[in-house]
């Protein structure tokens, strides 16, 4: 019977060093910001910050309904700028941070 108590035991323990060895945690950090546009940007010119974005080869998918345009950019403050037939349409100071996503809806 003690045999068995013991044989027990150190399968228990042999199981139980087994389990724990393999768990590993792992952060990922995202160090992307993101401005997403929501709506069509047919005849539409886009800047951020100024400098023209060429809207010839984007892609957008549907978001809820919607039209969704995405565009990568540095963590920080930027201007996205949108004209149509010659009108600002919007112009917004915006600050976006690593991992986040700041929409700008297009009227």
């Amino acid at each position: 019977m003690k045999f068995l108590k013991y044989v027990s035991l150190i399968m228990a323990f042999v199981v139980m060093s087994g389990c724990s060895s393999q768990f590993q945690q792992a952060t990922q950090v995202d160090d992307k910001a993101v401005i997403q546009l929501l709506g069509s940007l047919e005849g539409y010119a886009l800047s951020i910050d100024g400098q023209p974005i060429p809207l010839t080869n984007v892609e957008s998918f549907t978001l809820n309904g919607e039209l969704a345009t995405q565009f990568s950019v540095s963590s920080g403050t930027h201007v996205v700028e949108l004209v149509k037939a010659g009108q600002t349409m919007v112009k917004r100071k915006i600050y976006v941070s690593n991992g986040n996503v700041f929409e700008v809806r297009i009227p």
